[in-house]
């Protein structure tokens, strides 16, 4: 084999060499990357933290305010129709009696449908924020597990409050608790936190 021909075979190798080593140095970086197994996050404390919730509900609670406030003032008036239907001396049976009785009742049917619909709405609207919210803190556990290689993300959570009753205690003890213990070092709930403060902030 001569010297042009050995030159070339060996320049054909390079790239294939090249790439073994890259390749290589991949792997071994990969290995060296820390990759956590699991963490555990609270999820019930950092939805409690998030300020996102109580800001929405504020809206709730002020139409809530101002339903209260028409159905008083509704209820003020079923009261001045009633007195004055009984005031009125008007027989009953007559046509006069009964047109008035018509509109009395008429209007507590729309007063009790006006407040049954009122509060089913604010219900349906403070169910629709716990889990739109609830969802942006599982996004943002995503957030955290994926920027740290976390592959398993159990749910932990706090149930020493004192100002449980017994019964209250024994059943999360029994039927809520996930993870009985974890060690400080993998719990990433002040992190989640910290993401969904950051994610509020900039409207995500």
């Amino acid at each position: 084999m001569n010297t042009k021909t050995k030159t070339i075979c060996l320049l054909s190798l390079f790239p294939l060499a090249l790439g073994f080593w890259v390749y290589s140095q991949t792997v071994t970086a990969q290995g060296n990357a820390p990759i956590a197994a699991f963490a555990v996050c609270d999820v019930h404390q950092a939805f409690r933290e998030y300020a996102k919730p109580t800001d929405l509900k504020n809206a709730i609670v002020a139409d809530g305010k101002r339903i209260k406030a028409l159905i008083d003032e509704a209820n003020l008036q079923l009261q001045d129709m009633d007195s004055e239907l009984r005031a009125s001396g008007l027989l009953s049976g007559s046509p006069e009696y009964e047109r008035d009785l018509k509109k009395l009742i008429k209007k507590r049917i729309e007063t009790k449908n006006f407040m049954e619909f009122s509060q089913a709405e604010l219900q349906r609207r403070e169910m629709q924020i716990n889990d739109r919210c609830y969802q942006d803190v599982y996004k943002a556990v995503k957030k955290i597990a994926l920027k740290k290689n976390i592959l398993l993300v159990l749910s932990r959570e706090d149930i020493s409050s004192p100002s449980q009753r017994p019964d209250e205690l024994l059943r999360n003890i029994y039927y809520r608790r996930h993870v009985i213990f974890s060690a400080p070092e993998i719990d990433i709930t002040h992190e989640v936190i910290a993401q969904l403060k950051t994610d509020y902030k900039l409207g995500r």
